[in-house]
């Protein structure tokens, strides 16, 4: 009897989370490309880009920004060297010999108080011309149409800041196994509904891409108010928002697209540094590493001992409805994984191993605790005090 029960409770509890996603999900709106300019004088842009040892990635994120269908004049994009070790300075300085509406600072020295990327993206907005301020992460991709479709959507909706969330793309096998994970992670964290709903008090961005008016930026002193946060974009969002500004938090997935980790190490190394912020805090994400255990292993676990038990028993009743009830639990969630990963554009067969990807998520999660509680939140070679 117990373990049908807990066949059963299984059964709705998959049920139920399905539904919770799928009710999460109904909540996400992607922003329309523009193809054609409008025929009037478009604001002007500044495209601030923080780069601290990127030479893997910044050459791609400049010529996706320096290819933007939008009028030169209008647009500069600034990036900000954070005292990179490697040769990130000198690609930038190679695409600026050609394109004058590129300019290349140094961040300085990082001081007492501050986080890397907050005084990064502060030192960009103190020279940016732009009436508006566009922040992007230099592992992101531009399509040509991103800015336009951006700044005319932002417009059309009278909307303070637009965040975008890119197309996560991956190449290794770790990437594929874990990101879509994570990002499910998310779903359960971030509530859209909320963010964009202009009347709850709740906000937040993503980091990889923010859009705002600059009035909006200075109101809340931009990176400057935020500059002691691990979760930058998080909290500059929640800040811009509570002070009376609209935001809207939107897929991005046809006109930017990224790649945040190229190794298991940069995702071990990335992931810890702010998963427990994430969820909430060290409590309440020791509380979710718990769930995440439960969800990777009892799916497989429960119809196993259901049809052990059935064997053992010679077709007993109870042990079959077990096994129906747990195997129906299993089947549905190898069926939503397998679309998940459909959605990053993994192949589906990394269902099967989505147990793997939740355990590897958990040890994740547990030492971005450790880190938080010792005071060693690591990233790009800096170790901050949690």
């Amino acid at each position: 009897m117990i373990l049908l029960l807990t066949s059963v409770s299984m059964f709705v509890a998959v049920v139920v989370m399905l539904g919770y996603v799928a009710r999460r999900i109904r909540a996400y709106r992607s922003v329309p490309t523009v193809d054609r300019l409008p025929d009037r004088p478009l604001d002007t842009v500044s495209i601030i880009v923080p780069a601290r040892n990127e030479e893997a990635s910044i050459a791609r994120c400049l010529r996706g920004l320096l290819a933007q269908r939008y009028p030169q004049d209008a647009l500069e994009v600034i990036v900000v060297d954070d005292n990179s070790t490697d040769r990130t300075a000198d690609i930038v300085r190679g695409f600026s010999s050609e394109h004058p509406n590129l300019q290349l600072i140094a961040a300085g020295e990082l001081p007492g108080g501050w986080k890397g990327k907050p005084h990064a993206c502060w030192q960009g907005a103190k020279v940016a011309k732009g009436a508006w301020l566009c922040f992007m992460d230099s592992d992101t991709s531009a399509q040509p149409t991103l800015t336009a479709s951006a700044l005319t959507y932002a417009q059309a909706e009278e909307i303070d800041l637009l965040s975008l969330q890119p197309f996560q793309e991956s190449g290794t096998f770790w990437e594929r196994l874990i990101i879509p994970l994570g990002f499910l992670g998310l779903i359960f964290r971030i509530d859209l509904k909320q963010i964009n709903d202009p009347r709850a008090r709740r906000g937040a961005a993503n980091g990889q891409f923010i859009l705002l008016r600059r009035p909006a930026y200075d109101a809340v002193d931009g990176h400057q108010g935020v500059r002691d946060e691990i979760v930058e974009d998080v909290a500059l969002g929640d800040a811009v928002k509570k002070a009376g500004y609209r935001i809207q938090l939107m897929g991005g997935e046809a006109l930017i697209s990224t790649r945040m980790y190229r190794s298991f190490r940069e995702i071990w190394e990335g992931l810890t540094k702010n998963a427990a912020l994430v969820f909430g805090g060290a409590p309440q994400a020791l509380a979710q590493s718990l769930l995440i255990v439960l969800g990777a292993l009892s799916p497989w676990v429960v119809p196993g001992i259901a049809l052990r038990s059935m064997i053992l028993s010679g077709g007993g009743q109870l042990p079959a409805a077990a096994l129906i009830f747990s195997g129906l639990a299993l089947v549905l969630m190898l069926l939503f994984h397998a679309s998940l990963y459909q959605y990053f554009r993994v192949s589906p067969l990394f269902a099967l191993l989505f147990p793997l990807g939740y355990l590897l998520l958990d040890a994740i999660l547990l030492a971005s605790v450790w880190r938080k509680l010792t005071g060693r939140l690591a990233w790009k070679g800096r170790v901050y005090a949690s």
